[in-house]
């Protein structure tokens, strides 16, 4: 009996050491699902940061994604493993905590780590300006431009070519004056290399950039005006005023071959007083693509004449016609009472052949056009009236004279008649 019960207890530890060895046998990486090798965990490899702990300087942006780029670039972050090679990070791997203000700012920068590099944080010094940072844009192409005499106007031509733009650190275009920008370059024929520097000013930071453009020599043009000086009615505007005057002045462009060279009014540039009396006009042509700017001085009389008027009697007495055009305009004008008189109705002296008639020269009614040329001091004006035109002195006399025959004659008959009637009465 014990002995059967010892065979029992021995049969059950049997199976419990069996049963023991088999869960283990069947947890084993050789039983895992799918029967293969479990994968081995490693512990994630340390790492470092490298980075410019001080001197670090960036320009203040109010928008913080900008800011902390210009930081994140400053600072040159390397990750680094634990055999000192560079690990392969961007800017999404790195946290950075800072006052985003300017000043003297302590920046802890953070890599996020991941399931093969450890976390690691480190610390740099860096300085945010109070300017705004800004970029200067140039066109990606070599533009061509023209030589020209005068530095300001080369800076022009080229600043032109260049489409300079200035942006803020959010890439918005900043307004700038020419005179903000300073332009370095050799101002000869050639391709030169430009450096345009945007000073930058109480709110804005300054930038540089370089570009280059092809400078080209165009030919010389020589300015030709009127000896005279021509005399130029006042306008109250420039256009009209510069047209006048271009005019007046007769203004021809000639080419080294002595060619003239077609240009409108707009390539033109006239400076002069905009006030009546004798002044230096100084005309510049612009140039082109083709042709180099060129000046010239002049004079001309501007002329601010004052307005008149022609005054008539609206009841000339007849004139007699003459044959004489020169004598029949004096009679016409005697017979009109002609008088000029300016705004106030004063009298104003004037010549004879500063007037002009125009009239039908022939008998009958005729309307007269009496017309003022204008002078320095007054404007030209016309007035009209109607004038009768008789038969000439001539015409009247030889009537006079035909008449009183036939008077004369008349008489003599009667008195024929009379002598002749008597005699038969006392015959």
């Amino acid at each position: 009996m014990k002995c059967s019960i010892l065979r029992q207890q021995g049969l059950r530890c049997l199976l419990a050491v069996f049963l023991t060895m088999f869960m283990l046998w069947g947890s084993s990486p050789a039983f895992a699902a799918g029967n293969e090798p479990m994968p081995s965990v490693l512990p994630p490899q340390s790492t470092y940061i490298n980075l410019k702990a001080s001197g670090a300087v960036v320009n203040y942006s109010a928008n913080p994604e900008t800011l902390d780029k210009m930081v994140y670039d400053s600072l040159a972050i390397n990750v680094m493993d634990e055999k000192s090679q560079k690990i392969n990070s961007s800017r999404e791997d790195i946290v950075l905590s800072y006052n985003r203000s300017p000043g003297n700012q302590k920046v802890t920068v953070t890599y996020k780590g991941n399931e093969k590099y450890a976390e690691s944080e480190a610390t740099s010094m860096i300085k945010i300006n109070s300017l705004e940072g800004t970029s200067v844009l140039l066109v990606g192409s070599v533009p061509s431009v023209k030589l020209f005499a005068d530095k300001a106007g080369m800076d022009s031509a080229i600043i032109k070519a260049l489409e300079v733009r200035v942006v803020n650190s959010h890439g918005e275009n900043i307004k700038y004056n020419t005179d903000e920008l300073d332009l370095s370059y050799n101002r000869d024929e050639g391709t030169q290399l430009v450096t345009v520097k945007y000073k930058g000013n109480t709110e804005y930071a300054a930038s540089v950039a370089e570009a280059k453009v092809t400078v080209e020599n165009p030919q010389k043009v020589t300015i030709t005006l009127s000896r005279e000086t021509p005399k130029v009615a006042y306008h109250d505007d420039k256009a009209g005023m510069d047209k006048a005057i271009a005019d007046a002045l007769k203004i021809t462009i000639t080419d080294n071959a002595k060619k003239n060279v077609s240009f409108a009014l707009s390539e033109l540039q006239l400076s002069y007083n905009h006030t009546a009396g004798k002044q230096d006009v100084t005309v510049k042509y612009l140039g082109n693509s083709n042709y180099q700017p060129a000046t010239v001085t002049a004079n001309v009389k501007i002329i601010d004449a004052a307005p008149c008027a022609v005054v008539l009697t609206q009841n000339p007495h007849s004139v007699p016609y003459d044959k004489n055009s020169a004598k029949l305009d004096t009679a016409v004008l005697e017979s009109l009472k002609l008088s000029l008189v300016d705004h106030n109705n004063q009298p104003i002296k004037y010549r004879s052949d500063e007037l002009k008639l125009d009239y039908n020269h022939a008998e009958g009614d005729q309307t007269v056009k009496v017309s003022f040329a204008g002078s320095d001091d007054y404007q030209p004006c016309t007035a009209e009236a109607t004038v009768h035109i008789g038969p000439s002195v001539q015409t009247i006399y030889t009537w006079m004279g035909i008449g009183a025959g036939i008077l004369v004659l008349a008489i003599a008959a009667i008195v024929i008649v009379a002598i002749v009637r008597h005699r038969k009465k006392y015959s």
